[in-house]
């Protein structure tokens, strides 16, 4: 065999090179929780444990907020609001476009 490395040698098996699943989920959990943690500390006592350097866990429903609440209140701003155009309009037209009533009612009783 030549003087040069195998492949092997020189480059190792390319399985060990990658980080598993499992370490990148970790790496990045705890990239999450120290981005969070500056916000979380200043709005929430530390507990002994906290203060005294352990780990800082924070719930999922923080991590994660919902975006349940804010497309509810958009889905209930666009009923009112759709609400409130359709009465106007319906309001414009009575007033102003509408025909008279005794024309409304002739016109359906011709109607076979």
């Amino acid at each position: 065999m030549n003087k040069e490395l195998s492949r092997v040698e020189k480059y190792g098996r390319g399985r060990n090179r990658r980080p598993k699943k499992e370490q990148k989920e970790q790496k990045q959990q705890a990239a999450k929780v120290e981005a969070y943690a500056d916000v979380y500390t200043d709005t929430v006592p530390l507990t002994e444990e906290e203060a005294a350097g352990g780990e800082v866990y924070v719930s999922r429903a923080e991590l994660f907020p919902s975006r349940r609440i804010r497309v509810s209140k958009w889905f209930m701003n666009f009923l009112s609001t759709l609400f409130v155009l359709i009465t106007a309009a319906l309001l414009w037209w009575g007033i102003e476009g509408a025909p008279p009533l005794h024309v409304i009612m002739s016109s359906l009783s011709d109607k076979p």
